[in-house]
Order: structure tokens, then sequence, then C-alpha cells
């Protein structure tokens, strides 16, 4: 066990030196410089402190093997979704490759970013775009992620929280984290020749980046975790991120739904960010019991995704809650072309 321990602590240590070098060095304040000029984009629009539907929630995306893609038809239903159901807040696509375009937000710094540049970098270019517009001013925010989406949101919040080089010193104030379809465990990486990219062979199990989060004392339930719920849903029928690594099978979450074969559509890699519609079986884990339920009639993970988001604690009976919310896009009539309200 102490050498498990002594590897894990040398694991982190190189680890934190690579995070050094790959930022170029400078120091966190240096590199919590503000995005806004940049991107155009200002947080100053008040929000009403008690309103779980009214953070702004920012959509991160996963691997693009061309190194560029389109935020707005990438997160098109998602973006549906939210605002059919009724959120109030703000909603912004985030770009984090250079030739990235239509997203709202751009958070890669003045260099080149392509699948050459490694996660933790772009997790705190992201980290500190929150800080810098949102915890500095005392405002959380919310995250829903695909795929590596997911594990740039996880290692933004853990290098914040930890004082790692080149990101905020201190925690990032992120209400909840949904993952769709990420690679918590590591991802089956055939799909391309040797897994090419470095951002491909960072979240293949076994990996310095894998390793380091499975590191017990990086745990979701740890207390550099506190303040932030996190929702993990994976699915069976994802040919590249399996329902082990999808809901972090083995470890601990908020809440974990994973998607089961016989639904009326396979609920694959792309359908867990795109499926709008549909009756899909379900197991998920209560955290407040431990008890794991199947629902045979279950909605889709962009439903879910609302819903995670959508409250700020855990309810007491949180399985009944799921019940009730099967459906939240019939909860709110849809407003059509000339309509009012």
């Amino acid at each position: 066990m102490d050498g498990q321990k002594t590897t894990v602590w040398s694991r982190a240590v190189v680890f934190a030196t690579t995070v050094l070098l790959a930022l170029g060095g400078a120091p966190a304040s240096a590199q919590a410089t503000s995005n806004d000029e940049r991107s155009g984009v200002t947080e100053d629009d008040p929000q009403p402190p008690d309103s779980r539907t009214n953070n702004t929630v920012y959509f991160v995306h996963g691997y693009e093997p061309s190194g560029g893609l389109d935020c707005a038809e990438y997160w098109e239903n998602a973006l549906e979704v939210f605002n059919t159901t009724g959120w109030h807040g703000q909603l912004r696509t985030v770009g984090f490759y250079t030739d990235d375009v239509n997203c709202d937000v751009a958070v890669e710094r003045d260099d080149h970013v392509a699948t050459d540049v490694r996660i933790t970098r772009i997790a705190a270019n992201f980290a500190n775009f929150v800080y810098q517009n949102h915890t500095k001013k005392g405002k959380p925010v919310d995250v829903v992620a695909h795929s590596m989406g997911g594990i740039i949101a996880r290692v933004a919040l853990l290098g914040s929280a930890k004082g790692w080089p080149g990101f905020p010193q201190g925690n990032i104030r992120v209400g909840n984290v949904v993952t769709l379809g990420t690679p918590h465990g590591g991802l089956h990486c055939d799909f391309t020749p040797e897994c090419a990219d470095d951002q491909l062979r960072e979240q293949s199990p076994g990996s310095d980046l894998i390793e380091i989060l499975h590191a017990p004392q990086n745990q979701l339930d740890q207390d550099w975790s506190r303040g932030t719920d996190w929702h993990l849903i994976g699915s069976d029928e994802d040919s590249i991120v399996d329902g082990d690594s999808g809901t972090y099978e083995g470890f601990y979450a908020d809440e974990k739904y994973r998607y089961l074969s016989g639904g009326s559509e396979p609920m694959t890699h792309e359908a867990v960010h795109t499926a709008t519609e549909g009756e899909f079986r379900l197991r998920y884990w209560d955290p407040h019991t431990d008890a794991v339920r199947v629902h045979d009639k279950a909605p889709t993970p962009l439903a879910l995704a609302y819903r995670a988001v959508s409250r700020t604690t855990a309810p007491p009976d949180a399985w009944s809650s799921f019940v009730a919310l099967l459906n939240p896009l019939a909860q709110k009539p849809r407003i059509t072309e000339g309509q009012v309200g």
C-alpha cells in the first residue's frame, strides 16, 4: 500500500511539473487574465440569488480530430431543450480549439490550440475564464460537458482547488457538473490509429492524467470538490466510452445514470448529447440510499441534464423526484413565433 501511495505521489509531482511546462511556467496571476476582450462577452448581468434556473450554464464540447468544430451545431439540441424547458440564465457554448467556430466564448489563449495541446492546459484556460468572469464576482455557474469536455471540467475544478501552476489559486464556483459520455475511467481509442493524438492518449486507461484523477485524494467526494454536485451520465451502447467509464464505476459521484440497451433508439456516444425524444432503459444510482433502480421509460440525457442543474441539492427521495420529472419538456408550454411570454 505504501508503495502504491508513493507511486501516486510521484505521478502527482511529475504531473504538476508537466502542467507548469505546458502552461509556459507563468504564475497563476498572469494566467488568470480576462478573455472578455477576445470573446466580446461580459458577465455583469444581475442574477437573483435564489433562482435555481438562473445560473449561467457553460456547454463544453468533446474531442474533435480536426481540431475545430461548430459549437452552435454541436449543442443545438441541448440549447433547445434548456430554452424550451424554461432556463432563465445565460446558456453559453465554450470553444477551446483555435479553429472552433460559432462559440459564445473562446477560452484558448493567444497561441494555437489543437489536438496536440494537453487537456490540463485547456482546463486551466477554462478555469481562469470562470474565475475572472464569475467566481471573482461571487457568481456560481453550472457546466454541461460531453466526452472530453467532462475531463476538462473536472481538471479545471481539481487544478484550481489544488493550486496547480497556471490555475486559479482556489476553488472556482461551479454548482453542478453534468458529464455526458465522459471517459472518467478511460476511453476505447481503437477508433483511431494507436490513439495518435495527445488528447486521446491522455484519456486512455493508465495514462498519467487518468491515474491522477483516480488517486484517492482526487475523488469527487473529497474536500476539493465540496460545493459541486457531480451528475454522471453514460451508456452501455456507447462504443467509445462504455457504461463503466461514463458512470465512473467503482468510484463516487452524486448521481449516476447509466443507459442500458433496449431503448427506442441506441444511446450512442453522439446521442448522449443530441437525443431529444424517445424512451430508454436506465439504471439510476440513488446516493441517499445506495439503491440501484432500473426504469424502462426514462427520458433523454439532455432532459436529465436539465433536471440536474435546475436544483441546488439532491431531494430526500431522489428517485421519486426523478420519476416526477421524467418528461421536463412537458412541464412548460412551448412558446412559438407570434406568442408573447
